[in-house]
Order: C-alpha cells, then structure tokens, then sequence
C-alpha cells in the first residue's frame, strides 16, 4: 500500500463529499472545496515528507504540492465580485498543472510500468478538467458539478492505485 497516494485520495474524497452533499452548489461551494483542497493537498504531502525524513527540496511531490496550496490560497484570497470569474481560471490551472506534472512523471517512470499508466489516467483527468473549464461555457451549478465530478474520479482512481501492487521499489516511490 503506498500511504501517501491513500492520503490523497482522503483529500480528494473529503472535498467531493463535501461538495456532492451540500444542496446549494453556488461558485462559494465551490470556491471552498478548492480553498480545503489546496491546503489538505499541501498538509499532506509535507507531513508525510517529514515524517519519512526526507528534506522538502528532495520530495518529488514538490512543485504540485506548491501550485495547490497557490491556487488554494489564490481562491481563499478572491473578493467576493470576481468569485465566478476566477473560480474556472483556478479550476482550470488546477486541471493544467496536474495535467503537466503527471505527463512529466510518466516520462520518468515510463509508461508501461504500473505507475506510469496511473500517472497518465491522473494527466488524463486533469487535462479532461482544464479543456472542460476553458472550452464550454457553463452555469455556475455546472461548473461546481464538473469540478466534484473530477475530484471523486480522482479519489477512487488514487485509493484504488494505492492498493495495487506496482512490482520494483523504484515504481513504489513514485
């Protein structure tokens, strides 16, 4: 089991069901799911580093663990009159750089490991959101909607690779 892939997973599935069972799915919802996913995401990923005792500037998760906590601060930090303008823009660069950063990794992993295929189904789903949210015009309702749709793929996709075998130590680290 990789404990930090299943922590993710735990991030991503808090803010799906926070979002899939609040009524009103207003850009506000929204904004406060990617505000509690940033941070999580962040919190996560640097507690596990240094509880494996590994310097921050070695941590592998780095750079996307900085552009959620960035966007999760961005989105806490919107005045109220721009909220449903920049929550696609956020959502968007949310869905880019993961797009970017797994596609990097699958390079280093390679594809046909276990772990490059994960890495590329989760660049996948994030170019997926990133091309939904700049291509389509939606309504707000849709627009949170697409956004908790893509954060319960990702959970069941991240706690289902965290249970799955990926054979050498070296695709265990990734």
């Amino acid at each position: 089991m990789r404990l930090l892939q299943l922590l993710r997973a735990a991030v991503f599935l808090e803010v799906g069901i926070i979002i899939t069972f609040t009524y009103d799915k207003t850009i506000a919802v929204g904004l406060n799911g990617l505000i509690s996913f940033g941070v999580g995401y962040a919190l996560v990923s640097v507690l596990y580093a240094l509880t494996k005792g590994k310097k921050l500037n070695e941590f592998d998760h780095l750079g996307l663990t900085a552009v959620a906590l960035a966007i999760g601060l961005a989105a806490a930090n919107l005045p109220s009159e721009y909220q449903h303008q920049w929550f696609r823009h956020l959502v968007a660069l949310l869905g880019l750089c993961t797009a970017i950063y797994e596609g990097l990794r699958v390079r280093k992993v390679g594809v046909k490991t276990v772990a490059g295929k994960e890495r590329l189904i989760s660049a996948s789903l994030g170019l997926a959101l990133a091309l939904l949210f700049v291509i389509l015009p939606m309504s707000d309702r849709n627009a949170v909607g697409f956004f908790d749709t893509y954060m319960l793929l990702n959970a069941v996709h991240l706690a289902i690779g965290a249970f799955t075998e990926t054979g050498s130590k070296e695709q265990k680290s990734a």
